[in-house]
């Protein structure tokens, strides 16, 4: 059988055949399938991300405005109660040193009983004598002291290691430590603070029976003790 022809229209070109194209239709390779008229189209270029856009700068934060102090003005009851601190404690210190015997144990018993005082101003302030009451806070808590640490409660003075701030003869440190510490708290109150004998009674929490008493004895000691301050000197 001979070799057959390609029909009209059929070239024959490397082994393959391709046929002419007709009017109206594009040839195609018998080998790929692709259209000539696709294979000849340049290429599609994609068109690239497009990049996201650079954030915004951050506003730079306003200066803080500069912050002024105003002191606070005190209070009707702070100034009262510095007021009455000022004037009192130290004579109650001194006062409490000179019945208790210990300066350390009556400093640290007035303050604690300040504290307390302007812990209830609006309380202790409407009293008839603030003061009274806080040496009677402070004595109480110094009793307590001496209780823990099993001191006796009598003849505690001594001399020696009171407050020279006082300014007190020897003799009359000596004289008053002839009398108890029930004793020199009602002299101490009637004659160094200068509280009369219902407030002593008030300030000591007993009875004004009681405060006369007591001072008639202490009198009575304290005459025999300071006898030889009151006599004249014989003349030579």
């Amino acid at each position: 059988m001979s070799e057959m022809e390609p029909n009209a229209g059929v070239g024959r070109v490397g082994g393959m055949y391709l046929s002419s194209p007709l009017p109206g239709t594009p040839a195609v390779s018998r080998r790929r399938g692709i259209p000539p008229d696709l294979a000849d189209r340049p290429p599609i270029h994609q068109t690239p991300p497009t990049a996201a856009p650079a954030p915004a700068p951050k506003p730079e934060p306003e200066p803080e405005p500069e912050m002024t102090y105003v002191a606070a003005e005190a209070t009707p009851v702070a100034v009262g109660f510095d007021a009455f601190y000022r004037a009192k404690r130290a004579p109650i210190a001194t006062a409490l040193a000179l019945a208790l015997g210990d300066v350390d144990i009556a400093t640290d018993a007035t303050d604690e009983a300040m504290t307390r005082a302007y812990e209830r101003w609006s309380t202790v302030s409407q009293l008839d004598r603030p003061e009274a009451w806080v040496y009677r806070v402070a004595s109480n808590w110094a009793m307590s002291i001496f209780r823990r640490r099993r001191r006796s409660l009598h003849r505690l003075y001594d001399p020696s290691v009171a407050d020279a701030a006082m300014s007190v003869d020897p003799a009359v440190h000596r004289a008053v430590a002839a009398l108890d510490i029930k004793q020199r708290s009602v002299v101490v109150c009637r004659h160094l603070l200068g509280w009369s004998v219902a407030e002593t009674a008030d300030a000591l929490g007993i009875s004004q029976g009681t405060v006369k008493s007591r001072l008639h004895r202490a009198t009575t000691i304290l005459r025999s003790q300071l006898r030889d301050l009151h006599t004249p000197e014989e003349p030579s």
